[in-house]
């Protein structure tokens, strides 16, 4: 009787293995004296409330989930060549870095001032870049 109660209150009728039951949310009794026209109306209203079905989802066809895979695949493409691009600049401003070191140390070593003069120009321009980097970083990571 009181699983009854809870069906019309909203609730699902589950048996004893804690599956669903078909049986409506009313007695054996009144069920008995229900014409078999209005039993099935009762039946088919009883099973078609629930969650509404999302009327996007109804719509979907193949060709849509074809579109949204060929997107995606398209998108992890492009992520793969930004990557690489992104690879091969790092690269090339490391072999830069690299090559205006070495050139400095090969023609300007007789001029020793000079050559320290630049090296500490460049430690603290690196260490400006690299602080400005970090705090850009910490900015982005906070969401500020």
């Amino acid at each position: 009787m009181n699983e009854n109660r809870d069906m019309a209150a909203g609730g699902r009728n589950v048996d004893d293995g804690g599956a669903e039951s078909s049986k409506l949310p009313l007695d054996d009794e009144v069920l008995k004296k229900v014409p078999p026209e209005i039993l099935k109306i009762i039946e088919h209203r009883s099973f078609k409330y629930g969650p509404a079905p999302n009327p996007v989802a109804e719509k979907i066809t193949e060709n849509h989930i074809t579109k949204i895979l060929d997107n995606t695949a398209e998108e992890s493409g492009r992520r793969a060549r930004d990557k690489t691009q992104s690879r091969k600049f790092t690269f090339a401003s490391a072999v830069l870095a690299v090559g205006v070191f070495v050139f400095l140390t090969v023609f300007l070593k007789p001029d020793r001032d000079l050559y320290v003069e630049i090296i500490q120009l460049l430690a603290i321009f690196a260490g400006g870049f690299g602080a400005g980097y970090g705090v850009k970083a910490y900015l982005e990571k906070n969401g500020e």
